[in-house]
């Protein structure tokens, strides 16, 4: 299944252009390519936890390493949005942030 890597207003979603196993087929890849990036980020997460806990004077030698896992992140995050159908709706506005005070 072709995919974009850009979403924009040209390129917006319409329901009605895919059937519902289309949409279902999407919807699958799209939970998959999330597991797939968050695997990165967990391999980002432990490659700056073994620099964390590496010896004295020991901790900048990961720095390549957590470079070259944030960019395969970021490149495996990017793929979620570029699915087809249903690819990523840029009008989603994210719920609102917890309140930052406890409630009474």
């Amino acid at each position: 299944m072709p995919t974009t890597t850009t979403t924009n207003t040209q390129d917006a979603y319409r329901p009605h252009d895919y059937t519902q196993d289309q949409i279902n087929n999407g919807q699958r890849q799209i939970n998959y390519a999330i597991t797939q990036a968050e695997k990165k980020l967990v391999d980002v997460l432990t490659i700056m936890k073994d620099a964390l806990q590496a010896p004295p004077g020991q901790t900048r030698t990961y720095v390549d390493q957590i470079s070259m896992a944030i960019d395969a992140a970021r490149t495996a995050i990017g793929h979620v949005a570029s699915i087809r159908p249903p690819g990523c709706d840029e009008t989603w506005t994210p719920p609102p942030p917890p309140p930052t005070e406890p409630a009474s």
